[in-house]
């Protein structure tokens, strides 16, 4: 029991911690990935093609989401712990990786007619 007079000595305890979390088992970090760089670098050489009226924004849009879609991959095949995950995500990074091809190649074409009218 406690005295009411004096309420100075009381403290309340923190509230129990009801998050139910799950602990990684591989760490990794949370800096830039290794190719960062060379999708930014497509990122700003797309936009310098677009600015010029070269590529259509539904490219541009393609290529930022197949772009993205292979950031994720990576961080993904990083973050894998059993074989069979990490070769499921290999997969599907080698899809993103063929897309990201397609539209590359999309580019290439675009920028070659334009400069044959």
């Amino acid at each position: 029991m406690h005295d009411r007079e004096s309420r100075t000595g009381l403290v309340q305890p923190e509230p129990p911690n009801f998050e139910i979390g799950w602990k990684r088992s591989k760490e990794f970090k949370l800096d830039e990935p290794k190719g960062y760089v060379i999708a930014e670098r497509a990122r700003e050489e797309a936009q310098v093609l677009s600015d010029k009226g070269e590529v259509e924004e539904r490219m541009m849009t393609e290529l930022f989401r197949v772009l993205k879609l292979m950031e994720m991959d990576l961080a993904m095949v990083k973050a894998a712990v059993k074989e069979e995950t990490l070769g499921e995500r290999l997969e599907q990074a080698k899809a993103h990786c063929r897309q990201a091809v397609h539209v590359a190649l999309s580019f290439w074409k675009a920028h070659i007619c334009r400069e044959f009218e």
